[in-house]
């Protein structure tokens, strides 16, 4: 795998606690607009730190998660993002098989539940701009370390990583993919 494919930026703008935990499970698990509107603007502003004319890949949600929320929640705010930002999504990821609920994982269960998590949909060069990846919330980076190195397998440019919130036990050594 060649390491120029992975980014060497990772932004997100909020903090998850007890206040961002209830805005992130409310916009995600009860819709609610007013605080998916919140996620959005995190994001956008995470995004701004980045070059223009990007392509946003969304981490996608377990088939579990969209049928309980009849929709894939991360597509959704990033398709928000690109509205707000001009950028274009693709959905180049592809869950390989089902993982275990990351909530309840340390960071190293967290790795090994994630490794080999995602494979790339094929993509014609020509036509998709250098990579960003979304996500809701960053923990360990675990998720984006497996789905960054399913698109730099399939000879993707990343540009880096976004995410709304991030732990605040999150550590840029854990970023090393």
């Amino acid at each position: 795998m060649n390491s120029k494919n992975f980014p060497t930026k990772i932004s997100s703008s909020l903090p998850y606690g007890e206040v961002v935990s209830r805005i992130v499970l409310g916009a995600k698990d009860d819709g609610n607009d007013r605080l998916q509107k919140i996620i959005v603007e995190s994001l956008v502003r995470a995004r701004a730190l980045f070059p223009p004319n990007l392509t946003l890949v969304p981490i996608p949600s377990t088939s579990g998660a969209r049928r309980r929320r009849g929709r894939d929640f991360v597509l959704e705010i990033t398709k928000k993002v690109a509205y707000e930002t001009g950028d274009c999504v693709e959905e180049l990821l592809i869950s390989r098989r089902k993982s275990a609920p990351q909530k309840s994982l340390n960071a190293r269960e967290r790795i090994e539940n994630m490794a080999g998590a995602f494979s790339c949909r094929s993509m014609r060069s020509d036509r998709i701009s250098p990579l960003l990846i979304v996500d809701d919330v960053l923990t360990t980076g675990a998720t984006m370390r497996a789905a960054l190195r399913a698109l730099a397998s399939s000879g993707a440019t990343c540009t880096g990583a976004i995410s709304a919130a991030y732990s605040p036990n999150w550590k840029v050594s854990q970023a090393r993919y």
